[in-house]
């Protein structure tokens, strides 16, 4: 809009003040009756910080701490970058130099928990287990099922994490238990299985095929059941067929027999829907094939 205002200042060190060299005070245009520009107007107050970082601490979104102090505090000109911003300096400051797998590790050896740490050569932590006491408790009286299944490097603290999910009389789940690993190998599972052990010792283990995962459960676990998760199974299921049959509507037609098969309600009817599985689809060999391999699991 070629506006003519322009100042020029300098900042003393010495005398921790600004000194005006030239400025050309005039507009051409009235005053904004928008803020969102002006950085100060952004600015989260000191109550306004205190809300973020409670929020944060619950779990809360940037979109949904928005629009919670604009409605409370009246804030209309905060924006999600100065609520990120907050948030940023709050983990700075309660990290203090440690790193995350280290505040964690602080955090759970002064509460409530069951933990256990691996320690690598160079003094990092290389596993760390932990469990709360309450779902220590959980776990020991619905020690029957347990799925344990382990995530990528998707989190903040850049490791995998096996999560073991207790199941109990009624069907509901609860947290039995995490583990951050290193590495999804035989040996790093063995370590995790055997801080479990502590808690509990579970009678069936349901997983996806997580071949070191498995074969530590055979070592750690030797009497305990170890069974693939359905929806794994399925999954796979559903990709290899839909690449042995042409139609969608065949496909479909197969998944629904397969899922009766899975869901059968006792071994002998089970047998029975296996064989007419079996008769029904053998033309489609190579899938019946590959259904076979899985059979052993169910």
């Amino acid at each position: 809009m070629d506006c003519p205002f322009f100042i020029r200042a300098n900042f003393s060190k010495k005398t921790g003040q600004w000194t005006i060299k030239k400025a050309a005070i005039v507009h051409n245009h009235p005053i904004s009756d928008n803020l969102g520009g002006i950085s100060t107007a952004r600015r989260l107050t000191d109550t306004e910080k205190t809300i973020v970082r409670d929020m944060a601490n619950a779990g809360t979104g940037a979109a949904s701490t928005l629009a919670y102090l604009r409605e409370k505090t009246r804030n209309q000109w905060t924006t999600r970058k100065e609520i990120h911003n907050e948030k940023v300096v709050a983990r700075a400051e309660f990290l203090d130099g440690r790193s995350p797998i280290q505040a964690l590790y602080d955090e759970i050896s002064t509460g409530d928990f069951i933990f256990n740490s691996k320690v690598n050569s160079n003094g990092s932590i290389s596993g760390l287990f932990f469990c709360h006491q309450k779902s220590a408790d959980l776990a020991r009286r619905f020690n029957v099922v347990f799925v344990m299944d382990c995530t990528y490097k998707t989190n903040r603290f850049g490791m995998p994490l096996l999560n073991i999910v207790g199941i109990t009389a009624t069907n509901s789940t609860f947290n039995a238990g995490f583990a951050f690993i290193c590495n999804e190998i035989e040996a790093m599972y063995v370590w995790a299985l055997q801080s479990f052990e502590f808690v509990t010792k579970p009678l069936v283990i349901v997983t996806d095929r997580e071949l070191a995962l498995m074969s530590a459960i055979a070592i750690v676990f030797p009497s305990t059941k170890n069974l693939l998760c359905i929806w794994h199974v399925n999954k796979n299921i559903l990709a290899y067929a839909t690449t042995k049959f042409a139609s969608t509507d065949d496909t479909n037609a197969y998944m629904d027999d397969w899922n009766q098969l899975l869901y059968s309600s006792n071994e002998l009817d089970f047998e029975a829907n296996w064989a007419t599985f079996q008769m029904k689809w053998r033309p489609s060999h190579d899938a019946l094939d590959f259904e076979m391999n899985h059979r052993q699991s169910l």
